[in-house]
């Protein structure tokens, strides 16, 4: 992905972060990969957000040049895990409710 293209991604996805830490993150990010880490490098320095297979999934999108392709289906993926972890936690909490 080219610099300009990277780095206007990263700005609008600053703008559109909900929480600080987020912002702060992608800040962090952006930072490394401008600094001239990969995607997959710079990615295992933000804990709260890496993950070891999600980290892999990029270094293959990234040395496959699939690397667009990668992240929006991980996006897919993370996205639905949410779902699914809200819908848990909402049973467990109907499952305490005293009758």
């Amino acid at each position: 992905m080219p610099g300009s293209r990277f780095s206007a991604r990263v700005a609008c996805a600053r703008k559109t972060g909900k929480e600080r830490h987020a912002q702060a993150d992608i800040g962090d990010l952006a930072f490394s990969i401008e600094g001239g880490s990969t995607f997959s490098e710079a990615w295992p320095n933000i804990p709260r957000s890496s993950n070891r297979l999600y980290v892999n999934m990029v270094k293959a999108g990234e040395i496959g040049g699939v690397l667009e392709v990668v992240l929006s289906r991980l996006a897919d993926f993370m996205e639905k895990a949410q779902k699914i972890k809200g819908k848990v936690v909402a049973a467990m909490f109907l499952s305490m409710r005293p009758s």
